[in-house]
């Protein structure tokens, strides 16, 4: 049995996409819904308000999940997942050091987000290049 082109690989099995672009959009609804644990992980360094970064990353997430769940818009949706996943490394890494007096199964998390950048960065890529 042979595979369907890559044209049709993303068509016959979007469920990749679909499932990034779920959770992007259950995550972005999440930054509206309960704002306040993403204010905490903002880096202060940054100029303005935490709440407006929180907005701002939602209505990214929102956005790049839209993209990935619709097929037209699928390829663009994928870079800009890889962007996004990069954009909020440093929210990630600020969380591992604001957490550095939580108890341990919560720091060992925050530390675990940083190398899960990666595959999702890869899972990004992979829905760019069947799309």
């Amino acid at each position: 049995m042979t595979s369907p082109p890559p044209e049709l690989q993303q068509i016959a099995e979007p469920s990749r996409a679909l499932r990034m672009g779920g959770m992007l959009v259950g995550m972005g609804v999440l930054h509206f819904v309960a704002p306040k644990p993403f204010d905490t992980i903002i880096p202060e360094e940054l100029p303005g308000s935490a709440r407006f970064y929180t907005y701002a990353s939602g209505v990214g997430e929102m956005t790049t999940g839209a993209l990935l769940l619709a097929p037209k818009t699928r390829r663009l949706g994928a870079l800009a997942a890889v962007a996004l996943y990069v954009s909020v490394f440093p929210a990630n890494v600020n969380m591992v050091r604001l957490w550095k007096d939580k108890p341990l199964f919560m720091r060992l998390g925050a530390i675990a987000r940083l190398p899960l950048q990666i595959p999702m960065i890869t899972q990004a890529l992979k829905i760019y290049r069947t799309s």
